[in-house]
């Protein structure tokens, strides 16, 4: 009886397993009471037997519907929890990018202002005119990144130079780490071309970014780094922080799992970096020393020269 819980535990994401496995232990049961009645010496009909079995079947089918029930709302709550995080990440971002955008358009008035002084100075004009062509093509690109933060783009992996892509990220990134964080990017001299998805790419750099800044809470050096190895393209985020407890290391990348306590955060954003990295066919692994920061490691396959566009 105790051990049916257990089954329904593994077979609760399998409806059809779940139905198979009370079928085949209904049988069971029934063929149990079937041979006790028989030893017993009395006769055995089939309402006796029926009268032996429904409630235990009956009590077996409870028991899987409620465990599914839970699983299932278990489920769903971790879903919410996620698009949550998700959500907070984008909000903070896009926070950062309308302030910088204002900054741009500070810029364009400004210095249209100057121009209509400056009508009589051809040489002046021009440099204005730049000034705001530049401003504009920066304006243009916030836009285009405050649009990718909006909503939640559909799954689509691209061949990309990773060492380029994750530059090019690391410059919205940096807005959200506090002023003590020195950010130290080194990049492999070759092209490490891998087919990742760029919004999920900045969610697993965005991710571990600020888990390195929360660790170093009085600041510290951030240092990003990509290579090849083992045949896969590389890309290191290691910080100069308090560290991790080895006792910790294995559950660091299980949901909800904090280190932070209640003012902490809710646990999911390195879960959600290794759900990412997965989806791509790749691995993340965590090296730390307490004191003396932590190391994060992910790989990621690398294109052939057939696949890459």
């Amino acid at each position: 009886m105790l051990f049916i819980p257990l089954i329904w535990s593994f077979l609760w994401y399998s409806p059809a397993g779940m139905a198979a496995a009370f079928v085949a232990i209904s049988i069971l049961r029934v063929r149990v009471e079937w041979l006790q009645m028989q030893a017993s010496g009395a006769g055995v009909t089939p309402a006796m037997l029926a009268a032996e079995t429904v409630f235990p079947v009956a009590l077996y089918l409870a028991l899987g519907i409620t465990i599914y029930l839970y699983r299932l709302r278990q489920e769903f709550l971790t879903r919410q929890l996620l698009q949550a995080s998700a959500l907070e990440t984008r909000q903070q971002m896009a926070s950062r990018l309308a302030h910088d955008f204002n900054n741009v358009l500070t810029v364009v008035s400004g210095t249209a202002q100057l121009m209509r002084a400056d009508v009589g100075n051809r040489v002046q004009l021009e440099r204005d005119a730049e000034s705001i062509l530049r401003a504009s093509e920066q304006g243009m690109g916030l836009v285009r990144q405050m649009m990718s933060l909006s909503r939640e783009l559909p799954d689509e992996k691209v061949a990309c130079e990773l060492s380029g892509t994750i530059s090019q990220q690391m410059e919205m990134i940096r807005r959200l780490l506090p002023s003590g964080v020195q950010v130290v990017q080194e990049y492999a001299s070759e092209p490490l071309i891998v087919r990742a998805d760029g919004g999920k790419l900045l969610r697993i750099l965005t991710n571990l970014c600020l888990n390195a800044a929360q660790a170093m809470p009085e600041g510290g050096a951030l240092t990003l780094r990509t290579a090849r190895k083992e045949g896969a393209a590389c890309l290191v985020v290691e910080d100069t922080g308090t560290g991790i407890d080895p006792r910790n290391l294995g559950r660091i990348f299980k949901p909800f799992f904090t280190t932070r306590g209640r003012s902490g955060g809710t646990g999911l954003g390195l879960s959600i970096v290794h759900s990412l990295v997965e989806e791509h066919g790749g691995r993340i692994s965590v090296s730390s020393t307490p004191g003396q920061g932590a190391r994060f490691e992910v790989l990621l396959p690398l294109e052939t020269a057939g696949e890459a566009t």
